[in-house]
């Protein structure tokens, strides 16, 4: 009840200073998502001027000098891919494996840089959304993909910044400004053209999303809508999935108030997704809600941000073969609050955090707990262009007691356009409830599992020639203690999560990319030039049991896409990805996108997986062909 009480107070206080606003100086708020958003579209050389506007410690950094590995997808960007879903959108970041069980973003598994799936924390608008349940949901997202301002990647350790479970880093998915786009929507079609050999019925999918926005005096609005189906690519992996959301905001002067909300009902076949022998007419279903509502002042160097929020998610599983059904209704409810203030070279911030997670499981049972956080840093400037940043995050926990995580962020110009870059950082990752206490025939939780613990130390350098072209060389090496692994002696026995394995995950990434100022030829016109390339390397102490999801991660991972316009209303998107596992395992892919804009109107079509290669992204489940896509939409601003 400690953290409903927190959450009643901030939400109350909240709503007294908004009926208590009035004019002010706006000249110190940070640009809004939507100016950020159309800075990038008018003027897309600028990269050193894309800043970090949702970052909720000391806010404001620029992409340029940040201290850490950080990734920034726009809207634009977006919109080239050929994608239809935010999970889909994440596979073309650099250090990221998205593991897919199925189409259209059903479900899918994130790991980062050689992490777990639950070791990565997914916020929105640095917002947690963190599952207690189970990482496989962290990605079941309320928001549609037509909502998304851009997504701010930080990888490495982020505890300090954002608590619990960011041990290897953390996806920030930040929306749109409410009501600055006035109408929109989207039709689709799809198909690998090819037919279920049991039904002898085409495979296909198809969908739809819309959205209206307004605003009116100092408020913004937003209500979006989608709807996606498909009956898969192979026998009982269809897919269906319904969204919408709402997204609100009162501006004026120094004050600015946020709030959201958004549901999501998504079904899907899950043929050979947890127990290939046994599960090919599974199906699951995951439903989740979610709803905040922020407060943010600047003025005079301040900055105060108090925050609540609640998730809502039920995981209904239905092993059909044997008449066996996973129930799961979880809740997580959160309150925070942020403070920053400058003093001349320094910026000082502190904030606490507390938040409630309750779950009532027919397999995992009933069970609570409670986390509190604390979290102190300053800022010192060492000259005009070079910092430091010293802090730490201070947990609580009612099943692990107290943590201490200190974090070091240094920044230095070197020469010109050459730039170095050092963080060093502790981080844990809280056991879910499936760790603790899930049972069936072949698995068995752990009820005396302790929180897994890192020290992440990454450096880099970054050279950015005018905006023009930025290329950024770092490397890192992640020290993993009581890393929790589902281990077996023998065949014979059930795997069970323990901590006793030891972990040093070693790894390096380059990163480019090119905007071009004028055509490369009188006709065609290139606009951009990706290449990112990323190796890992893992070394397990404690390999004498076996391990049911060890050596599985990237070691080489290859990321590139060239962006060109052959007139002013045609452009093409080439992306190609290349992934190479420690088992052995590789694959590479193509997708193509063409895109027709004329006035508000445009025309696209994808092709995904070109080249028709066969390939598995997680545990046996192979993944579509080659597949072809075609929509429209209308975007009224």
């Amino acid at each position: 009840m400690r953290v409903f009480f927190i959450a009643t107070c901030l939400l109350t206080s909240i709503v007294s200073s908004a009926q208590e606003i009035s004019q002010g100086d706006t000249t110190k708020l940070p640009p809004s998502s939507e100016q950020l958003r159309s800075l990038i579209s008018i003027s897309p050389i600028q990269l050193e001027e894309i800043v970090i506007v949702e970052e909720k410690r000391l806010s404001g950094t620029s992409i340029s000098v940040a201290a850490r590995n950080v990734e920034f997808i726009s809207a634009q960007q977006i919109k080239a891919l050929p994608v239809q879903s935010v999970n889909e959108a994440l596979q073309y970041i650099s250090g990221v494996d998205l593991r897919q069980r199925g189409p259209i973003g059903s479900q899918a598994d994130l790991t980062m840089m050689g992490s777990t799936f639950e070791q990565v924390l997914i916020l929105v608008n640095g917002i947690p959304l963190r599952d207690p349940q189970t990482g496989h949901n962290q990605l079941n997202l309320p928001f549609d993909l037509n909502l998304i301002s851009h997504f701010e990647v930080i990888k490495g350790s982020a505890a300090r910044i954002y608590g619990a479970n960011a041990m290897a880093g953390a996806i920030n998915v930040v929306t749109k400004y409410p009501g600055k786009e006035r109408a929109y929507f989207q039709l689709y079609t799809s198909s690998p053209f090819e037919n279920d050999t049991a039904s002898g019925d085409q495979y296909y999918a198809a969908g739809a999303r819309a959205g209206v926005g307004f605003e009116y005096r100092n408020t913004g609005h937003s209500i979006d809508v989608s709807y996606q189906k498909t009956n898969g690519y192979r026998y009982n992996s269809f897919s269906e999935q319904k969204r919408i959301s709402y997204l609100g905001a009162f501006r004026t002067g120094a004050h600015k108030l946020t709030w959201m909300a958004g549901t999501i009902f998504n079904e899907f076949g899950a043929n050979g997704f947890y127990s290939p022998a046994v599960d090919k007419n599974s199906v699951e279903s995951v439903n989740t809600s979610f709803g905040s509502l922020k407060y943010e002042y600047q003025n005079n160097g301040w900055r105060i941000a108090p925050l609540a929020y609640m998730r809502y998610n039920h995981d209904d599983y239905n092993l059909n073969a044997f008449n066996y059904r996973n129930n799961h209704f979880t809740t997580t409810a959160g309150a925070e609050l942020h403070a920053s203030k400058g003093f001349g070279k320094f910026r000082l911030g502190a904030g606490y955090e507390s938040r409630a997670e309750f779950i009532r499981s027919n397999n995992l049972g009933k069970h609570e707990r409670f986390y509190n956080a604390v979290y102190t840093e300053v800022k010192y400037n060492v000259t005009p262009n070079s910092y430091v940043i010293l802090g730490a995050n201070t947990q609580y926990n009612n099943d692990y007691g107290w943590n201490f995580y200190p974090g070091l962020e240094v920044f230095t110009p070197i020469y010109r356009s050459l730039s170095f870059f050092a963080n060093a950082g502790l981080a844990n990752r809280l056991p879910t409830y499936t760790d603790l206490y899930y049972e069936d025939r072949g698995n068995i939780g752990n009820a005396d599992l302790k929180p897994e613990n890192a020290v992440n130390v990454e450096s880099g350098f970054r050279y950015n020639l005018r905006g023009i072209t930025q290329i950024q060389i770092s490397g890192f090496v992640r020290d993993v203690t009581d890393f929790i692994d589902f281990v077996r002696e023998n065949p014979t026995d059930r795997y069970q999560p323990q901590n006793f394995q030891h972990v040093q995950v070693r790894g390096g990434e380059i990163r480019t990319i090119t905007r071009f100022r004028n055509s490369l030829r009188k006709k065609v016109r290139v606009e951009s030039l990706r290449v990112n390339y990323s190796y890992l390397d893992a070394t397990l102490m404690n390999m004498d049991k076996e391990s049911k999801y060890a050596l599985q991660h990237l070691r080489h991972q290859i990321v590139a896409g060239i962006d060109v316009l052959t007139t002013e209303s045609f452009s093409h998107s080439i992306n190609m990805r290349y992934n190479e596992r420690f088992n052995g395992l590789e694959y590479g892919l193509v997708d193509y996108r063409v895109r027709f804009n004329r006035n508000n109107w445009s025309i696209f079509g994808d092709i995904n997986n070109l080249l028709d290669r066969e390939y598995i992204e997680s545990g046996v489940v192979p993944m579509p062909g080659r597949w072809y896509r075609i929509g429209v939409e209308y975007r009224l601003r």
